[in-house]
Formats: C-alpha cells, structure tokens, sequence
C-alpha cells in the first residue's frame, strides 16, 4: 500500500495520507513532543561528552522505564534520566 507525505508549508502541518484513504491526519508543530531539560546533565556523545544545560529543550523520541529517548542537536539519539526532564 504506497504511502505518501505532503507537507503543508503555508499552515505549519504534516498532512499524511495512506493508500487510497480519503482523510488527511494534521500534525501541527505544536503537538510534537519536546522534553525541557529541568537539571544539568552530560550526554556521551561519539567524540567525547557534553553538558546540557537546565532549560535546554530537545525533541522527546520514547520511554522505557525510568530513561527517556531524546534527540540531541547531532541529529542521534540519546537516553537520558527522567528525573532530569520535566516529564513525569
């Protein structure tokens, strides 16, 4: 079943459509998750590690258990403690 993306610039939305299905879902950029950083924390990145700060906001990619999966500026993915975000 082809799947297809259509981007609506003018309004800010991912506009996704399946198959031959008629509805469109909209995902506006304000309901796509961030995690807000609440306590300073370092991250193990490929070439050594680095501080983020308390305030910093990264977009919230999973769970599992007492870790949170986030998107650090480098593009990969990073898990990180819970308590450390202002996600409960």
């Amino acid at each position: 079943m082809p799947v297809a993306a259509e981007v609506c610039r003018k309004e800010n939305c991912l506009g996704l459509r399946v198959g031959a299905i008629s509805e469109v879902a909209t995902i506006t950029l304000a309901d796509l998750k961030v995690v807000t950083i609440t306590k300073p924390i370092s991250i193990a990145v490929r070439y050594g590690s680095v501080s983020v700060s308390a305030g910093a906001k990264l977009p919230f990619i999973s769970r599992a258990g007492d870790k949170i999966r986030v998107r650090y500026y480098d593009g990969a993915d990073y898990d990180i403690p819970m308590s450390a975000t202002d996600l409960k």
